[in-house]
C-alpha cells in the first residue's frame, strides 16, 4: 500500500484540472474498491461529484450547508446518508470544502488524503474552473459570478469568536456581499447590499468591498471604512444616484465588544445565550453614496456574553415572500433564531438559510445574505487536525 501523498505531491504531479483523478487514484492505492470526490454546490444543498463517481450518485442531497462549505459537526452527521461509504471530510481549518467517499481501504490514510486534497483543491481552484463548474447546478449570470468571486471563506474563527457568513444567490442579481477578516485582537465583519440588480449592482458590490478592504488594511477606523465606501460609491457614476446599504463592524475580543455602523441597512439581531432575541437599535446613517460629510456617523457598541450570537442580514432575507405574497419579516426571522438548536454560529446561519428556502418555495428574486458572529469564552481550536 502506498504512502499518503501530501498537498505538494498532489499539486506537483500534473495539471490543476487533473487533481480529482489523482486523488481518486491515490484512494484506490490506499485500498478503496471505489471512490468519489464531491464538492458542495453554491447554495449549500447538494454534494456534486467532480469527475468519475464510480457507481456513487452524481449528486447527493445534504442538510443545508453554509454555501459551498460544510461547518464542523455537519459532516459527521452525513455518514448514513452517503451510501454507507466511509466519509472523509476535506478539512481546511474550520470548514470542509468537500468530501471523499470510499468503499474499503485504510480509513485513517483516506482521511489524511482528504485533508491534503483540501489544501490542494483550494490552490488548484485558482488555475482551473473544474471545481467551480461542479458547484453550479444552474446557469449563473455574470453579476452573480462576480459576486461569488468577492466572497471570503464562509466559516472562520477569530480571537474570542467564530464567524459564519453565506449568500443564497438569486443567480441573476449579484448586489449582496459579506466580508470578514480576523486580526490579533478581534475581527472585521461587514454585510452590504448594492442598489439595483444585475451588472450595476455587481459593480457597486465589487467597488465597495474593495474600498472597505483597502481602508481596513491601511489601518483605518470603523468610521474611516464607512467613509471610504461612501466615497467609492459617489465616484461610481456622478451623473446618476447610486447607493449601497451596509453594516460595517469591528469585534474586539478582550472586552468582548462588538462595534458597528449602520448605513441604511437592516439592524442586527442579538440572540442571547438564554434564547431571547433583541433587535439592536440606533439612529443609523444614510446608505454609502448618500452620506453627509459634515454629519458624524453613529458608532454603536454591544458587549456580548459567551454564546451570545449576532446576526447581520440583507433585506433579501426578511423580504422574501411565500406563495401568498406574505413576507418573512423581522418577526419571522426572530422566530427562526429562537428555534435554533445548538450554540454555534453555523447552526444559526443554516437555520436561517433553510427557512428562507422553505418559506419562499420558489426561485429567489433577491439575494439573501446572512453573517453570524458568536462570542466564545476562549479561542476555539479547529475540530480536525490540519496536517
Amino acid at each position: 500500500m502506498s504512502a499518503t501523498p501530501t498537498a505538494v505531491d498532489l499539486l506537483s504531479d500534473g495539471l490543476a484540472h487533473e487533481l480529482p483523478e489523482r486523488v481518486l487514484r491515490h484512494a484506490r492505492e490506499l485500498g478503496a474498491r471505489r471512490a468519489a470526490l464531491y464538492v458542495v454546490d453554491i447554495e449549500g444543498r447538494w454534494l456534486c461529484a467532480v469527475g468519475d463517481h464510480e457507481g456513487f450518485p452524481r449528486e447527493i442531497r445534504v442538510p443545508q450547508a453554509v454555501g459551498p462549505e460544510l461547518p464542523a459537526g455537519q459532516v459527521e452527521a452525513l455518514g448514513d446518508e452517503l451510501c454507507g461509504a466511509h466519509v472523509s471530510p476535506m478539512w481546511l481549518r474550520h470548514r470542509a470544502v468537500g468530501v471523499l467517499l470510499a468503499d474499503g481501504g485504510d480509513e485513517h490514510a483516506l482521511d489524511q488524503l482528504a485533508r491534503h486534497a483540501a489544501t490542494a483543491q483550494e490552490l488548484a481552484s485558482g488555475y482551473t474552473d473544474r471545481f467551480a463548474i461542479a458547484r453550479r447546478r444552474q446557469e449563473t449570470a455574470p453579476a452573480s459570478e462576480l459576486q461569488e468571486s468577492l466572497l471570503p471563506p464562509r466559516v472562520a474563527a477569530a480571537p474570542g469568536a467564530e464567524v459564519v457568513g453565506a449568500v443564497l444567490p438569486a443567480y441573476e442579481v449579484g448586489g449582496d456581499w459579506f466580508d470578514q477578516a480576523d486580526a490579533a485582537d478581534g475581527a472585521w465583519v461587514a454585510v452590504a447590499d448594492g442598489m439595483g440588480k444585475g451588472p450595476r449592482a455587481a459593480a457597486l458590490a465589487s467597488l465597495t468591498v474593495a474600498a472597505q478592504r483597502a481602508a481596513r488594511r491601511a489601518g483605518a477606523s470603523l468610521e474611516d471604512v464607512a467613509r471610504a465606501m461612501d466615497e467609492a460609491v459617489c465616484s461610481f457614476d456622478p451623473d446618476q444616484v447610486a447607493y449601497v446599504t451596509a453594516i460595517v463592524a469591528r469585534w474586539d475580543a478582550a472586552p468582548r465588544r462588538f462595534s458597528w455602523i449602520v448605513l441604511g441597512h437592516p439592524r442586527p439581531l442579538l440572540l442571547r445565550a438564554d434564547g431571547t432575541v433583541e433587535e439592536l437599535g440606533g439612529r443609523g446613517s444614510p446608505p454609502a453614496g448618500l452620506l453627509d460629510a459634515a454629519r458624524p456617523l453613529e458608532v454603536r457598541e454591544q458587549v456580548l456574553a459567551p454564546d451570545d450570537r449576532l446576526l447581520l442580514y440583507s433585506d433579501g432575507v426578511t423580504e422574501c415572500t411565500d406563495d401568498d405574497g406574505r413576507r418573512l419579516g423581522v418577526d419571522g426571522l426572530s422566530d427562526v433564531l429562537r428555534s435554533v438548536g445548538g450554540p454555534s454560529a453555523a447552526a444559526l446561519v443554516t437555520a436561517v438559510l433553510s427557512r428562507v428556502h422553505s418559506f419562499s418555495g420558489q426561485p429567489l428574486r433577491d439575494d439573501a445574505t446572512v453573517l453570524a458572529l458568536r462570542c466564545v469564552a476562549v479561542p476555539e481550536e479547529p475540530p480536525p487536525p490540519t496536517s
